[in-house]
């Protein structure tokens, strides 16, 4: 992965004074989808690069991104001379937006080894200069994308990742997804764009080979998938098979299943073994699924989930070395797809009833348990889950909010409340 530099360092002195700019900025669209920008600087300076963030109507974060101020036709802002900017915004419910700080830095994408000069910053309450007629200048689109979790559409995909790092895939309101990595519980320094193509469902992601692979639906029902080639994400390529819905990655062994649902209800799937090709679609039969297929494996099991027209769930298991077995309902409706996660001989199922997330759990293929609600918070999405770096973690997008996580470490399981991403 390229090094990026951090738009966080030291103000720029000269002398005894510090380099200032007073900048100013505000939406120009009533759906808030377009900002001007306008920057009036003491000195020259070339490479500009300003930090923007924007916020909820309940002042919680909703995104943190860079926009370039200077560039190849205006390579610098001049002494005493206002300079406007329009900028697009990529995310969906912004309310207000402030400028957190404007930098110099090495170059003007950012990606250079050295460090961002962070210019002393003022801010104006008012224009800086005419703003009329900025609506027809020419937009500009964000460079970097520093805080993106808050504005998906859903709860991300994640899993475990290199060097003891968690790596996450979100999906933006517009279908285009990105991805970043971050040591648990610590900040994310960037999200960057998967292969453009917009999708109509959200991501999966899953490790197999020691390789990062990401599936999900495009606008056209085709099922699509990338993985982490090099430093970066190959080109889509589809798996031959049309669905409406998400698919679903798993991995037993050195074994690496797909799952996708048919428009007619019916589940499929295929499986790849570590150096040969993949086998074709098989259905599992009788699933009558109204839902996106879930799947989770353990070192012999497979397992999927769906929900039917009842809304209740129905699960199936596949040992090794042979096929799936027949649907077992779970006795709990559900709204939106389950989650499940297994880990060593215990499968986690977690579900989402009316607002309130509940989770059951079975011990090497036995009875579930009765199922639990996990208190202080409410969604109206589907909730992720996953086993990282020693816990089992659930996240959520809250009812009207932020994106929220819970963990169990020990009993009793998820006491801990939900918390917000750093």
């Amino acid at each position: 992965m390229k090094k990026y530099i951090m738009l966080f360092a030291l103000t720029l002195v000269c002398g005894a004074t510090s380099a200032q700019v007073i900048s100013f900025v505000q939406f120009i669209d009533d759906s808030h989808k377009t900002i001007v920008f306008q920057v009036l600087p003491d000195k020259n300076y070339e490479n500009v690069i300003a930090q923007i963030s924007f916020y909820r109507q309940d002042r919680s974060l909703l995104a943190a991104l860079t926009y370039p101020v200077t560039g190849e036709q205006n390579r610098y802002i001049s002494r005493g001379i206002t300079t406007s900017r329009v900028f697009d915004v990529p995310v969906d419910g912004a309310a207000d937006v402030k400028v957190i700080q404007v930098t110099q830095s090495a170059t003007s994408d950012g990606r250079a080894d050295g460090v961002a000069t962070a210019l002393s910053l003022n801010r104006s309450s008012s224009a800086l200069g005419n703003t009329s007629g900025l609506k027809n200048q020419r937009r500009y689109s964000a460079l970097h994308y520093l805080n993106l979790i808050n504005a998906f559409g859903e709860s991300p995909a994640f899993t475990r990742g290199r060097d003891g790092l968690v790596t996450y895939v979100g999906r933006m309101p517009n279908g285009k997804l990105f991805y970043s990595a971050a040591a648990w519980g610590q900040p994310f320094a960037h999200w960057l764009p998967l292969p453009p193509m917009e999708m109509k469902s959200r991501p999966v992601i899953t490790v197999f080979d020691n390789t990062f692979y990401v599936a999900a639906t495009n606008r056209n029902n085709q099922v699509m998938m990338t993985h982490y080639q090099g430093a970066q994400f190959a080109s889509w390529t589809s798996l031959g098979i049309m669905s409406d819905k998400a698919p679903s990655l798993c991995v037993s062994g050195n074994t690496l299943y797909f799952f996708a649902r048919k428009t007619n209800g019916s589940i499929w799937y295929r499986y790849r073994a570590s150096g040969n090709a993949p086998t074709l679609w098989g259905e599992i039969p009788f699933a009558n699924s109204v839902t996106a297929p879930v799947a989770a494996a353990d070192g012999y099991r497979v397992f999927v989930a769906v929900v039917r027209a009842d809304r209740n769930i129905y699960l199936a298991t596949k040992v090794s070395g042979g096929g799936f077995g027949g649907w077992t309902r779970l006795n709990q409706r559900s709204d939106e797809p389950p989650a499940l996660v297994a880990v060593s001989n215990m499968l986690y199922v977690f579900a989402v009833e009316g607002s309130r997330v509940v989770y059951t759990r079975s011990l090497a293929g036995g009875n579930f348990e009765p199922w639990k609600t996990i208190g202080g918070g409410t969604t109206d999405d589907y909730v992720s889950a996953a086993y990282v770096n020693g816990r089992l973690v659930v996240v959520m997008k809250q009812t009207g909010g932020s994106m929220k996580w819970n963990e169990a470490v020990q009993e009793p399981f998820f006491s801990g409340g939900w918390r917000d991403f750093p």
